[in-house]
């Protein structure tokens, strides 16, 4: 997989919710956390990319206690940020995950990549739709020349701040909705980290599989399970709208 590299989007500054990527689970500040679960299955490739905005000094940190590489680029322009770590780096193909997403799926980001190396003619290969997997647990897969050309286009600040939505209206780009397996599309649950609420959800969930020494191993199965229980607090729903 050397020639997939994780880029997590990751950053101090938050309207809803500041800070939160340094939001300790058991002492362990949330970034971390994430950095852990997708080490735990096998990944090794990964970038933080951040601002450089001083209070990203944390972001940077973190990342470099972890022993990976951090990129600082444009607070606002998140697509430029992208190209300008994807041209240091000389990266070729993107998995583009949420700093707000400590929950993303390990095995849905090695699905991305097993499609991708069985047609490499896709610009753009994402579970993050309704038919995909939960929200707050999907990532995107794009190539670094489908990038140059998304960041030479794109001018809109939504699209130059999200990243995928041009990708997505533009008709010349080549690309695919990864489904899920039926069994684990649910779109009830939210486990995106916008709100103190999203916040208190994940801690729930860490501090159970941690319990059962499952911290960062636990499947997409386990974790619908959990939710289902009723062994969990749940105040966020009615705060999120899904994709």
């Amino acid at each position: 997989m050397n020639n997939y590299t994780i880029v997590i989007q990751a950053r101090m500054g938050s309207t809803r919710r500041p800070g939160k990527i340094n939001y300790l689970f058991n002492d362990e500040p949330m970034l971390m956390y994430q950095i852990n679960r997708l080490k735990s299955f096998g990944f090794s490739n990964i970038i933080v990319a951040t601002s450089t905005q001083k209070q990203d000094d944390i972001t940077e940190e973190i990342a470099k206690n972890m022993n990976i590489q951090c990129f600082r680029g444009s607070e606002d322009d998140v697509l430029l940020r992208f190209y300008d770590c994807c041209q240091k780096f000389e990266l070729s193909n993107i998995i583009r995950v949420g700093g707000d997403d400590p929950l993303v799926d390990p095995e849905g980001i090695k699905m991305l990549i097993e499609q991708h190396k069985a047609n490499n003619t896709y610009d753009l290969i994402y579970t993050s739709h309704p038919e995909g997997w939960i929200y707050g647990t999907a990532a995107e897969l794009f190539t670094k020349k489908s990038l140059e050309l998304v960041n030479r286009l794109a001018t809109s600040k939504i699209d130059r701040e999200h990243v995928i939505p041009y990708y997505k209206k533009d008709n010349t780009l080549k690309k695919m909705q990864l489904l899920s397996p039926t069994d684990i599309r649910r779109k009830d649950i939210y486990l995106s980290v916008d709100y103190q609420e999203d916040l208190d959800l994940i801690e729930q969930i860490v501090d159970i599989f941690t319990k059962e020494e499952k911290r960062y191993t636990f499947t997409q199965q386990e974790l619908i399970n959990l939710y289902d229980s009723g062994k969990l607090e749940i105040k966020n729903k009615h705060l999120h709208s899904g994709f």
